[in-house]
């Protein structure tokens, strides 16, 4: 299947298997559409950063790659047998329904040998936590838990919308330590749609760009002569070159 132009640094490895191709997305609802002709590639061993204005699609784009929204026109293939984890932007157990950390973690099937899930467990700070109340954890907690139950199922393509919202420093240290090394270690890939700018030049290897449809692309090193992500994000703090550009109105 031939897509637009996408940029990995994997093209060339032996890790370079596409997990998830999209092909002209677009969800149209009530004659809005939320997105429209976005095209991306995925490889193993891939960071990508979903970046752009609040309700510019963000989540729209990754709730169609978790299967979650029914895309409108185009398509998502994924590689065969392929295992999707997902830790949303927000997430609240009904008050009426009290669980422990360890039983909520137990309600998703464990592909991690014992001893990796163990450490994964150790690297979120989660031992001492286990019999306490989910209700009773703070919002950085949570999002430690919800992560570790989805790298329980070691997903070949961990998607994470907004995962740093509304957490705490030492919780958002945790999660981008791990994030970065997940794919690496496991030979996944992440998606993550994220609003710390810094930390996605610093921390991804191909960044989009979305508003409505795919403003701009590239790896961080090409995205700060680009004007869209100027117009979007202010100066740049890195220089790169940009190949991609971009004839959307931004309001």
């Amino acid at each position: 299947m031939a897509l637009q132009p996408t940029i990995s640094l994997y093209q060339d490895s032996a890790d370079s298997e596409v997990l998830i191709a999209a092909q002209n997305l677009g969800v149209n609802r009530d004659g809005r559409w939320l997105i429209k002709d976005v095209n991306l590639e995925l490889r193993r061993g891939e960071i990508l950063s979903v970046i752009g204005p609040n309700g510019g699609g963000k989540s729209t784009l990754i709730n169609v790659l978790a299967g979650i929204t029914e895309s409108t026109t185009g398509e998502v293939k994924q590689a065969e047998d392929l295992v999707l984890g997902y830790v949303p932007q927000q997430f609240t157990l009904p008050k009426s329904l009290p669980m422990r950390v360890k039983d909520f973690l137990n309600q998703t099937r464990c592909l991690l040998t014992d001893s990796r899930l163990e450490q994964l467990i150790d690297e979120l700070g989660l031992g001492e936590l286990q019999d306490r109340s989910m209700h009773a954890l703070s919002g950085g907690e949570r999002q430690r838990v919800l992560l570790a139950r989805a790298l329980k199922q070691n997903p070949g393509v961990l998607l994470l919308d907004e995962p740093m919202q509304g957490i705490d420093l030492e919780s958002q240290q945790l999660l981008h330590q791990l994030i970065r090394s997940w794919p690496k270690d496991q030979r996944s890939a992440v998606v993550i749609v994220s609003h710390d700018i810094e930390w996605v030049m610093a921390g991804t290897e191909h960044v989009i760009c979305i508003n409505q449809h795919l403003c701009c692309e590239g790896v961080p090193e090409q995205l700060s002569e680009n004007p869209v992500f100027h117009t979007l994000f202010g100066a740049p703090r890195v220089h790169y070159t940009h190949r991609h550009q971009c004839d959307h109105e931004h309001h």
